[in-house]
């Protein structure tokens, strides 16, 4: 009996560790796959605006926006700053084109009014 009274105040501690708060893997995943393809819209527009075309940046190897995804976060460690934003380090992978990269990143990941904000990954 008094095993299962001890057992009881362990589980819900891990329970509560194991949801830690700040950035969740899908949060994290959703922010860097937002700013990767921005990124790739705005080289995108910098090379239309120079006389290239779509069709030449696709010759050349170059996906669409669309074409890249952001998959598999596994978030490896994580701590609370003192002001509620929170250092990360995350693997992931990047796909493009059926081409799998796993990299690993440590970053600052920010709470933002539009959700979790991944600023200035390594």
């Amino acid at each position: 009996m008094k095993l299962r009274l001890f057992a009881l105040p362990l589980l819900l501690i891990a329970l509560v560790g194991c949801g830690g708060g700040g950035p969740s893997p899908d949060a994290i995943q959703e922010s860097m796959q937002a700013q990767v393809r921005d990124a790739m819209r705005q080289a995108e527009n910098i090379a239309l605006s120079m006389g290239g075309s779509r069709e030449m940046l696709r010759s050349m190897g170059q996906p669409t926006p669309e074409e890249v995804s952001i998959e598999n976060v596994e978030i490896l460690e994580k701590k609370a700053l003192d002001n509620g934003d929170y250092r990360v380090n995350f693997s992931f992978d990047v796909v493009t084109k059926g081409e799998r990269e796993t990299r690993t990143s440590e970053t600052l990941v920010k709470d933002t009014d539009d959700g979790w904000q991944v600023v200035a990954p390594s």
